[in-house]
């Protein structure tokens, strides 16, 4: 059972659980979570009327467990790119960047897992703070969740480590090849380009789960927890400007490391198409007066050969993913800034005031 892993991880799983007996006490406290999930989402009456379920708790532990999920295999999926990479010629004693990543990643993930935690423990604060009535009802949910948080924070930090791999390769000087006219059409390193949009794209769900219900939160057409969800919209906007932090800390900063790595790498081989130029040159001027068509075929092959070179570094892409996958990632990430745009300019507060009063005047009208 693959969730039964996860709970291994519970900063005080060890300590409950002897080692001998894990497996089934994982399966038990799974169980019991979902339990107690279904049961604290479960209205006391009218039961068939679904948005009086407390839906905001249960997807947001259904994409808690999803982004938990994705990240399984963070580090298999880690080193194979650095695997093939170093097949490739990319980057050079891969054993030893392995190493030194891992060794990065296990200070990260202490702090951030601690960072995530002290976030989700900080937004039931101020919600206890701000809806004192609910407060009994919101203390187990809060250690509850702030538990699962630092397992997610642990997670999440394995990302932010592995997003330091080009700050890795500057400091302890690994020289970066490229190769104009790759097959894959990024310079050899699309297998980096594809690990980092993976890896942000796992991010991306939390951000989309926390900007959709900012704004869904107004609409709820059950009264008693739209008045009892309303506490969150602030704490959640909160949030989500800390999860796309984390994105431009996971995708952001490397893809603009090795692009500018890159680009450096580019200039440098453009000094070798200027001189193979000049050579293009000299050989069109030797085929006009070639005597023979064997040394005709001669000075044609290597013409094409030499002109190939030369395009091959002149057209060199200088990002390790398609650029259009850029432009895509960051028109998402510019839709999940909405709820963040709207707070600063006032716009949000408008909308919650115009949704909550059209969503009263409806049920009057009913």
């Amino acid at each position: 059972m693959k969730l039964a892993g996860l709970i291994r991880n519970w900063p005080w799983a060890e300590s409950l659980i002897p080692s001998d007996h894990g497996k089934r006490a994982t399966e038990v406290l799974v169980a019991l979570s979902a339990v107690l999930l279904i049961f604290g989402a479960m209205p006391a009456k009218n039961r068939s009327n679904p948005f009086a379920w407390d839906l905001l708790l249960l997807s947001g532990f259904a994409t808690f467990l999803a982004g938990l999920l994705a990240t399984g295999s963070s580090k298999e999926n880690f080193e194979s790119m650095l695997d093939r990479l170093g097949r490739r010629g990319v980057i050079s004693e891969i054993d030893r960047v392995k190493n030194a990543m891992d060794q990065i990643a296990a200070r990260l993930t202490r702090v951030i897992a601690s960072g995530v935690a002290l976030s989700i423990l900080c937004a039931f604060v101020a919600v206890i703070l701000s809806d004192p009535a609910h407060a009994s009802r919101r203390v187990g949910l809060c250690l509850f969740e702030t538990a699962w948080a630092y397992v997610a924070g642990k997670r999440i930090g394995r990302l932010v480590a592995y997003g330091r791999l080009g700050s890795y390769l500057k400091a302890s000087k690994t020289r970066l090849r490229v190769f104009p006219g790759h097959i894959d059409a990024a310079a050899g390193l699309k297998p980096l380009g594809a690990f980092c949009l993976h890896q942000t794209l796992i991010l991306a769900i939390p951000a989309a789960f926390l900007a959709i219900w900012s704004l869904l939160i107004p609409a709820w057409p059950e009264r008693s927890l739209r008045l009892r969800y309303a506490a969150w919209i602030h704490p959640y906007l909160g949030l989500l400007a800390i999860t796309l932090l984390l994105e431009t800390l996971v995708f952001v900063l490397p893809m603009w490391w090795f692009h500018r790595a890159m680009c450096s790498e580019k200039e440098r081989l453009l000094e070798e198409a200027d001189e193979l130029s000049q050579k293009i040159a000299l050989i069109s001027s030797q085929l006009a007066t070639a005597r023979t068509s064997e040394e005709r075929n001669l000075l044609k092959e290597e013409l094409a050969f030499k002109t190939r070179q030369f395009w091959d570094i002149e057209r060199m892409p200088t990002w390790p993913v398609d650029i259009s996958l850029v432009r895509k990632f960051t028109v998402a990430n510019v839709s999940l800034l909405v709820p963040l745009l709207g707070e600063v300019l006032g716009i949000h507060e408008k909308w919650i005031k115009l949704v909550e009063q059209s969503v009263e005047n409806l049920h009057r009208s009913g």
